[in-house]
């Protein structure tokens, strides 16, 4: 047999159990906090120092880009010139000499900072090495560039850039490909309508069809007019 509670002793239990459960709340909001707090002293200052260290791998970046920039400033390279057995740096020297001059380029051996094969030599016939060539002038480098459509098919010249610099350019131009692309296609007219009026022409058919009827109807009513 279980005993009640007067109603004084339960109200009064009612209330110490809601301010205990108030103050349980309150205790661990304020821990929560407290702790909350020490992690964010904790790290901040490593958020700082990340942020920190990101700009200044940033900043590097753009200086070594800079100074390949530098490097690269009188270099071109020439694809698609093929390669003889055992070349040697005097043969290659010639060849590339041979080759701009094809391009209204006149090219001497006091011109030529520093040339050779990019690359490891592949046994396989069909890939040839591109050709690192460093001018010692800027402007000898420029006059390369202006005349590289001349190059035979096959064969074509291309700035010496750094790889960011390089797969940068390389994404550009893909994107520009692939917008002309769509633009093409979207300019392009259907096959069964080349001017482009697709929804128009059915609609005229229908309407010609209709006047020809109509004119049909009303020669034949005034030819039985006619008779009576």
């Amino acid at each position: 047999m279980t005993s009640e509670l007067p109603p004084e002793m339960s109200l009064l239990l009612e209330k110490v159990t809601e301010q205990l459960n108030i103050q349980t709340k309150t205790i661990s909001e304020t821990i929560t906090a407290s702790v909350l707090l020490k992690v964010e002293e904790k790290i901040n200052p490593i958020i700082e120092e990340n942020i920190k260290l990101k700009s200044e791998v940033e900043n590097l970046k753009k200086r070594i880009e800079t100074f390949e920039m530098h490097e690269k400033r009188n270099n071109v390279l020439i694809h698609g010139v093929a390669e003889t057995v055992d070349e040697k740096t005097e043969d290659l020297s010639k060849l590339v000499i041979s080759t701009l001059s094809e391009i209204d380029v006149q090219l001497n051996e006091g011109e030529i900072n520093r040339i050779q094969r990019l690359g490891k030599k592949e046994h396989e016939a069909d890939k040839i090495r591109p050709i690192l060539l460093a001018t010692t002038t800027l402007q000898k480098k420029i006059q390369i560039l202006k005349n590289k459509k001349k190059m035979k098919p096959g064969s074509y010249i291309t700035q010496d850039l750094p790889k960011d610099i390089y797969l940068k350019n390389k994404q550009k131009n893909n994107k520009e490909k692939k917008d002309n692309e769509k633009r093409k296609r979207s300019d392009t007219p259907s096959p069964q309508n080349p001017n482009g009026n697709t929804k128009n022409e059915p609609k005229m058919q229908k309407l010609d069809a209709f006047q020809y009827l109509r004119g049909r109807t009303l020669s034949l009513s005034e030819k039985t007019t006619a008779k009576n």
